[in-house]
């Protein structure tokens, strides 16, 4: 990838899921100089079918570190605050029901996946990459998450692309999306 400036869209084949793939492919695993130390990333919604367009780029670093956020558009609309909480309390019981409905989305989608062999191999790569033992998933729990941002660093080199793409298959490649990726070290 050349060190630059980059708009993407999902338009046109100027898809999130190819700028990663380009990314982090584009880097030769032989040579140890090219191969990221470490990619983080953060996204407020997940899915199998969207990981599995970076599984087979993360099996190279090290270091991989993914950031689940809670999206508050589950929640009940009005949720008002409830006589003995203070302010603070309403804001963490809200950000606990966001996160159940987000398991019970998550699993629900689990359970509705279709018997092909996409899906099959969507699931594959992710419990492959579990195994692995080189990525952590971690929740963000102290407020609501809604970022996305992808960064990658290797010896002083590296890039981030910011912007509206969850980690799904229609953020990374479908969704009309505004990210930006910057890939100049300084």
């Amino acid at each position: 990838m050349n060190k630059e400036t980059v708009f993407i869209d999902n338009q046109n084949g100027n898809t999130l899921a190819r700028t990663l793939a380009e990314t982090l492919n584009g880097l030769d695993p032989t040579e140890i100089d090219q191969i990221p130390d470490q990619l983080r990333i953060a996204t407020a919604f997940f899915s199998p079918a969207g990981f599995k367009y970076i599984a087979d780029q993360l099996k190279n670093i090290p270091d991989v570190r993914l950031l689940l956020g809670a999206d508050p558009s589950g929640l009940p609309i009005p949720d008002p605050k409830r006589l003995n909480e203070t302010p603070g309390d309403h804001e963490q019981r809200r950000i606990r029901v966001a996160w159940n409905n987000q398991v019970k989305n998550l699993a629900y989608d689990r359970d509705q996946l279709p018997f092909t062999q996409a899906s099959r191999a969507a699931l594959d790569a992710l419990i492959s990459v579990l195994q692995r033992g080189n990525m952590q998933v971690r929740r963000y729990t102290k407020s609501f998450l809604h970022a996305k941002a992808y960064i990658h660093s290797s010896h002083g080199e590296g890039g981030i692309i910011a912007g509206s793409s969850n980690l799904t298959r229609a953020g990374l490649t479908e969704n009309l999306e505004l990210n930006l990726g910057c890939f100049d070290p300084a």
